[in-house]
């Protein structure tokens, strides 16, 4: 009995340490369970994070595609406005030119019509002055003067109407000498 007893007591010692034991290994177990829960919870959160920031920079990547594309299409119609430009400048320069021959064209016919109407007024005046002494001519014919006053007017009259004739002679643009009645 003793000896059934002692060996129970070194079975239950043996168990006891074994108790021990397996209470240190289970503590062990048990925290780095827990270590590998905390572990497992740390990189899930950081799974998470990885997915927000994915999901952020899919989103970012999208917004900054399209704003990629928007500015290719701007750049595509600023340069469209451009050629624009550049044809409504070569118009205008065109445009101007033409203006500025035009008004060169419109000074010069201004002068040629200033010149015409310088040489009208002086062609009238010497029609006016023949027909003056035309009319003249034929007053003397009706009146009955003297032989020496006929004489006279008829001198004058020669001589205006030659006055009149060297005025045409000279051409428009030259004063004309003609005296007046």
């Amino acid at each position: 009995m003793m000896e059934s007893w002692k060996q129970m007591m070194d079975e239950n010692l043996a168990l006891k340490r074994n108790n021990v034991e397996m209470k240190v290994e289970l503590s062990s177990v048990q925290s780095t369970r827990d270590e590998l829960q905390r572990t497992n919870m740390r990189k899930q959160q950081l799974i998470l994070d990885l997915k927000k920031n994915y999901l952020s920079m899919k989103e970012s990547f999208s917004t900054f595609s399209s704003l990629e594309q928007h500015n290719a299409e701007l750049i595509e119609e600023l340069a469209q406005w451009k050629d624009n430009t550049k044809q409504a400048q070569k118009e205008l320069n065109k445009l101007r030119k033409e203006l500025k021959e035009q008004t060169q064209r419109t000074k010069r016919e201004d002068v040629t019509l200033h010149k015409t109407k310088n040489q009208l007024e002086k062609l009238q005046g010497i029609v006016h002055q023949a027909a003056t002494a035309i009319k003249h001519t034929v007053e003397i014919q009706d009146q009955e003067k003297e032989a020496e006053t006929k004489s006279k007017e008829r001198t004058k009259l020669i001589i205006s109407l030659l006055e009149i004739l060297n005025c045409i002679n000279q051409g428009p643009d030259t004063p004309t000498s003609v005296s007046s009645r």
